[in-house]
């Protein structure tokens, strides 16, 4: 993970698809990252890539038979907010699931959200994990963050930064080479944050494939 000030941004050379993920442990990160790493590859060996929804599925099945079997995890906050998507770049789709991290996408004139499910990986209620597909046209950007973004306190009342202002903070550098969005993100987020204390980590994907 990144932490702000430094937002993530990703653009590179892809073969016919690829896998982006997002994630955000509500555990230390060290106990989360030998429970989490090892069931996602596990889920993503008996899925497949190219079914974001299942392998999140799967994934939440295998951490809760891993609990089951560790005395102490009653005592652990072993949560896991994660977004999948899968970019078949030969049918030019983006395919994506979210476990309480949502997929935005905009080209410069309207945001749009696929909404995640509510529950995370982990969490005491089975979540129900569903595939949205979008396509991936050209100028069109994709967006993931942690709830560390949208939570961070700040302004004159010390809100949060909140969705509306996140969608428009998109909406406005969404044709931007993503180095230059990144800047912009991080700058906007400064300026809002001010002097209070930063809540949470933060991190922020971003992508396009033109």
């Amino acid at each position: 993970q990144m932490f702000h000030p430094m937002l993530s941004q990703l653009l590179k050379e892809f073969g016919p698809a690829e896998r982006i993920a997002i994630h955000e442990f509500a555990a230390d990160n060290a106990v989360a990252d030998g429970l989490y790493r090892p069931a996602i590859d596990q889920a993503l060996g008996t899925t497949g890539l190219d079914d974001p929804a299942a392998a999140l599925a799967r994934t939440d099945a295998i951490v809760r038979n891993m609990l089951r079997e560790e005395q102490d995890s009653h005592a652990l906050a072993t949560n896991m907010d994660i977004g999948l998507a899968y970019v078949d770049l030969r049918q030019r789709k983006v395919h994506y699931s979210g476990a309480k991290i949502a997929l935005y996408y905009c080209d410069g004139e309207e945001v749009h959200e696929i909404k995640a499910a509510r529950r995370a990986i982990g969490d005491k209620r089975i979540g129900d994990y569903r595939n949205t597909s979008v396509d991936l046209q050209p100028g069109r950007t994709f967006y993931m963050t942690t709830d560390g973004f949208l939570d961070q306190a700040g302004g004159d009342d010390g809100f949060g930064f909140g969705n509306s202002r996140f969608a428009s903070m998109i909406r406005e550098h969404a044709r931007l080479p993503l180095a230059e969005q990144g800047e912009a993100f991080s700058l906007a987020l400064a300026r809002y944050q001010g002097e209070f204390p930063q809540r949470d980590d933060i991190t922020m994907l971003c992508f396009r494939f033109d």
